[in-house]
């Protein structure tokens, strides 16, 4: 639990959002491009948990992204620590509908 409440988030976060977020959207705000490649790439990490996840992934990496061009890093990682606790608590990786 340790790994996927602490220690995911903040390594995923900022591998996907916060490098990207310095070294490519500040020199050139280009916001929705580098959204776009940093969901599609925060997604394909997601393809073991199966088709519909990775589509979930990829949303959520565009909100993420917004976070922390919004609201920063922490805000970035706490969001992303409490989607892995919702995930963990209600069984959410293993939905009865997917067959992957």
């Amino acid at each position: 639990p340790w790994w996927t409440l602490i220690f995911a988030p903040l390594i995923q976060e900022f591998i996907f959002r916060f490098v990207p977020y310095k070294f490519l959207y500040l020199e050139t705000e280009q916001f929705w491009a580098i959204a776009f490649a940093t969901a599609f790439a925060f997604a394909i990490i997601h393809w073991s948990f199966g088709k519909w996840f990775v589509l979930y992934s990829f949303a959520w990496g565009f909100i993420l992204w917004w976070i922390i061009v919004s609201f920063g890093f922490i805000a970035a990682v706490l969001i992303h620590s409490a989607l892995n606790f919702f995930h963990m608590r209600f069984n959410f990786l293993t939905p009865k509908f997917d067959n992957d």
